[in-house]
C-alpha cells in the first residue's frame, strides 16, 4: 500500500494528479474498478475525485475571500477609529463627561484626576532638587537648555 500524503497540500496534489490520470490515461476498455471492496464505474470514480478536488478548491476560494475581507477591514480601521473618536467627543459634549449613558455607548465616562501618591511626590521633589542644582541661578533661556541627570535609583 502506498504511503498517504501527510499534508493537505500534498494530498491535493496527489488528488489532482489522480484525477488527471483518470481522465487522460485510463484505457477505454476499463469500465469498472473495485475501490475498497466496492465496484464503481470509471465515470463514478472520476466524479468522486472531482468532488474532492472541488472541496479542496473551495478552501482556497474561501481563504481568498477571507483575506480580501481582512484587507478591507484593515483599510477601514483608521476611518472607523476617527469616526468613533469624533462621535464619542460629540456624545460627551451632548451628554456630559460623567454621564453613565456614555458607558452604554462604548465610552467610559471621564474619571476624576487622581491625587499623586506619596512616592510620586517624593520622586518629583528629587527631580526638582536635581534640576535646581544643575541649573543654578541663571537666566530663563539658559535654564531651559540645561537638563538634570535622572536621580539614582535607590
Amino acid at each position: 500500500m502506498a504511503k498517504s500524503p501527510s499534508t493537505p497540500g500534498a494530498l491535493e496534489k496527489v488528488l489532482k494528479d489522480t484525477l488527471s490520470g483518470m481522465k487522460s490515461s485510463l484505457p477505454p476498455t476499463v469500465t469498472t474498478l473495485v475501490v475498497d471492496g466496492a465496484s464503481m464505474t470509471a465515470p463514478a470514480v472520476t466524479a468522486k475525485l472531482q468532488g474532492y478536488v472541488d472541496t479542496f478548491q473551495a478552501v482556497h476560494d474561501a481563504r481568498a475571500v477571507f483575506n480580501n475581507a481582512v484587507a478591507t477591514r484593515t483599510n477601514l480601521e483608521p476611518d472607523v477609529h476617527a469616526f468613533i473618536i469624533n462621535l464619542h467627543a460629540s456624545l460627551t459634549v451632548l451628554l456630559g463627561s460623567k454621564s453613565p449613558l456614555l458607558a452604554k455607548m462604548g465610552k467610559a465616562p471621564t474619571k476624576a484626576r487622581q491625587a499623586p501618591s506619596a512616592a510620586t511626590k517624593a520622586e518629583a521633589a528629587k527631580k526638582t532638587a536635581a534640576t535646581k542644582q544643575a541649573r543654578g541661578e541663571v537666566g530663563k533661556k539658559k535654564r531651559a537648555k540645561i537638563k538634570a541627570p535622572p536621580p539614582p535609583k535607590a
